[in-house]
């Protein structure tokens, strides 16, 4: 005959099994979730120019954008192809509009990492407050965090990027002026 006590046993242990079960067929279905997206990463293709461009392109339309030399150079690249196109005026494919200008300026303008004060884009040179506000990450001109064991990214390389997009947007802008 069993006692009350020896059931309780009986049912915590039952418990504590399926318990087990459940936590082991969880870790099961993870282990496969990770295990397919560290198969997607490694079959994945690096984007092409022309989506890093038109990534870059519509993230520079937004106060504060986040992006990254490579996809500036892109985009730069990109512009310039059209020029060298003679692409028609209402056919480009990054146009340039007053948030463009406005992001590249201030990004160019913006000092390298530790290199002290640069002019703004009114020309007057930023008071600290100002700047330790912007070095949080404001127009992508910082350094970039390290990925995944990768050193970080020298934030003088964002900044001549802007440099290279603003000498190519005055481009492309004259060259669709001139089209007219």
């Amino acid at each position: 005959r069993l006692s009350v006590g020896t059931m309780d046993e009986e049912a915590g242990k039952d418990a504590a099994i399926e318990a087990e079960k459940q936590r082991l067929q969880m870790a099961a279905v993870l282990y496969r979730a990770l295990r397919s997206a560290e198969d997607d990463l490694a079959n994945a293709r690096p984007p092409t120019r022309a989506q890093l461009a038109e990534a870059c392109h519509s993230k520079l339309q937004y106060d504060f954008p986040i992006v990254n030399a490579a996809e500036l150079n892109a985009l730069t690249e990109e512009m310039a192809g059209e020029i060298a196109e003679g692409t028609a005026p209402g056919s480009f494919t990054y146009p340039v509009t007053s948030a463009l200008i406005n992001a590249a300026v201030e990004g160019a303008c913006k000092p390298a990492p530790g290199a002290g004060s640069a002019p703004g884009i009114s020309g007057k040179s930023r008071k600290a407050d100002d700047r330790d506000r912007e070095d949080a990450g404001a127009g992508g001109a910082g350094t970039e965090p390290a990925v995944d064991g990768e050193p970080a990214v020298d934030g003088g390389a964002v900044c001549i990027a802007y440099q290279r997009l603003c000498a190519t947007t005055l481009v492309h802008f004259t060259s669709r002026v001139l089209a007219m």
